[in-house]
């Protein structure tokens, strides 16, 4: 636990935040459930509930008691076990059926700070664990202050041990307990959610630079949808900064530590079962239902979670991203039976990016920093020509395959493109091919580098594939007989060389895993 003057970083504040949320989950639940037991023995429990079950029937209408709480109190089949009770199921019953003092005056307190500390009677002390808990409950995001955390747990572990003793619980038990999970340092975090926040990291690794963003209008619509709705769904076609722009306004509106990016269904199943634990409040699912044409296993997996993503939205939980290809989106929605709210185009959450409506000085910007972040001058004339020649490009021609912020990313990345000057952004999808048959007809292996990673399922290519003849995966040794050559070191060195070429145009060497991959998948 940190301690001292200096600065406390979010990884520490999450920490309080989860050892509090444990110390009330399991402590305060077990004991709470001591007093009930104590007040209403578990054989005596359903004829009880029984005999208040018409206050039960009006607290359920008047919202006191939750649905799924009602149901645990009067299940459908089997007998109610208090085992199954949470912290503000316990509360209600402790206040209206048990034995307690049901006039105590602090029944109503929802500050702790207005109980006087001389005040140390079983309802005070109940009350004071309810309140710790909705604050808790309040909170938007995992993390407390380390004064927040110390004032509260101090509070917590005075009240459960005089509650302990009530129960007759042995007071050094309890008091290891509770100093057990004050001090504990592993699964505070499942190893899962550890895994996605480092893969989430290294996707939004290039996009940490506010300053290499240009924030255009339709950022800043796309901004107020996320506000106002928490959803938004962001279309267009290839390489019009839906990934980037996704990437932007979840690190502009959360830390980057309560963001995920998730890469799949899979990924949401884990999360979905964590989510009371406040870790994150963003999420983003790039290419929801494929990156280069539908994909029907996708759109019948991710279908199941469409609701379940919206109401978790809906309810505050999340703030939510998701980028599609639009000719994908407009897709997916023929084949998705009960569509959710987020996905109708009348429900304000979706969001058509288009090259279009850039205006002219978001092309100069964004010509200008890609040009400066990939090392080349464009003067002002030359950048205000490239321009010119692509705002005189219709979305309906034939060469229009991808918007301005990757045809121009291509543009700077790749040296023969950009001597070609603003020709290049008359017809890029034809020049680009261009490039690649040339490449074929001129160095093989150059070419091959390229197929090698195309090749890949994931479109990744790990260097640890290349760094011995005896080790080299079934991957290479199948494109090594496609092409027709020889695996030796020799070959080897070439691949790797090839791949170094690459880096900085069609290629970004991702150095967290070691691997190369498109550098946009539109290539």
């Amino acid at each position: 636990m940190a301690s001292g003057g200096g600065a406390i970083d979010q990884e520490t504040k999450e920490a309080y935040y989860l050892r509090l949320h444990f110390l009330l989950v399991q402590e305060g639940t077990s004991i709470l459930k001591a007093i009930f037991d104590q007040c209403v023995p578990p054989s005596q429990l359903q004829a009880t509930l029984q005999k208040y079950s018409a206050r039960k029937q009006k607290a359920k209408k008047g919202n006191s008691i939750v649905r799924t709480n009602y149901d645990l109190l009067y299940p459908k089949q089997n007998q109610p076990n208090s085992n199954t009770f949470d912290i503000s199921l316990f509360f209600y019953l402790l206040r209206n059926i048990s034995s307690l003092n049901t006039a105590s005056q602090w029944w109503n307190e929802k500050e702790n700070s207005n109980i006087p500390d001389t005040v140390v009677d079983v309802e005070a002390d109940i009350v004071r664990i309810k309140n710790v808990r909705n604050k808790m409950q309040h909170k938007t995001i995992a993390s407390l202050e380390q004064s927040e955390f110390l004032s509260m747990w101090i509070l917590l572990e005075k009240v459960m041990l005089r509650l302990a003793a009530k129960c007759n619980f042995s007071l050094s038990d309890q008091k290891q307990k509770i100093d057990g999970v004050k001090t504990r340092k592993h699964d505070l975090v499942s190893q899962e959610m550890r895994s996605l926040r480092a893969h989430t990291k290294i996707f939004l690794k290039d996009y940490n630079d506010s300053k290499q963003y240009v924030e255009t209008s339709a950022y800043g619509k796309a901004k107020d949808i996320l506000k106002k709705k928490r959803i938004v769904v962001l279309t267009g076609h290839p390489g019009e900064g839906k990934t980037a722009m996704a990437a932007r306004l979840a690190l502009d509106m959360s830390h980057i530590n309560n963001c995920v990016n998730l890469s799949g269904p899979s990924d949401w199943r884990m999360l979905s079962s964590e989510l009371d634990l406040k870790l994150l409040n963003t999420v983003i699912i790039d290419d929801i239902f494929g990156d280069g044409a539908l994909d029907q296993g996708l759109v019948s997996d991710w279908k199941r979670y469409l609701m379940e993503i919206e109401r978790a939205a809906r309810n505050g939980y999340l703030r939510v991203i998701i980028t599609s290809r639009h000719y994908i989106f407009e897709e997916s929605k023929e084949e998705i039976t009960s569509l959710p709210g987020m996905f109708k185009n009348e429900n304000g959450s979706v969001l058509l990016l288009t090259s279009a409506d850039l205006s002219h000085d978001e092309r100069h910007k964004i010509l200008k920093i890609l040009a400066t972040k990939s090392g080349k001058h464009l003067s002002r004339d030359k950048i205000r020509d490239c321009i010119k020649v692509s705002e005189g490009r219709s979305e309906g021609g034939e060469d229009f395959i991808f918007g301005f912020p990757e045809c121009a990313s291509m543009f700077v990345r790749n040296n023969e493109m950009f001597d070609t000057g603003a020709v290049f952004f008359e017809k890029p999808a034809s020049l680009f091919k261009r490039y690649l048959e040339e490449l074929y007809k001129g160095k093989n292996e150059d070419f091959m580098a390229l197929v090698t990673v195309w090749a890949k399922e994931n479109k990744r290519l790990s260097q640890h594939e290349l760094r011995k003849v005896t080790t080299v995966s079934n991957h290479i040794k199948r494109m090594v007989s496609a092409f027709g050559f020889e695996l030796n070191r020799k070959f080897l060195d070439m691949m790797r060389l090839s791949l170094i070429s690459h880096v900085g145009g069609y290629l970004v060497f991702i150095e967290t895993t070691e691997e190369y991959t498109f550098s946009h998948n539109v290539i």
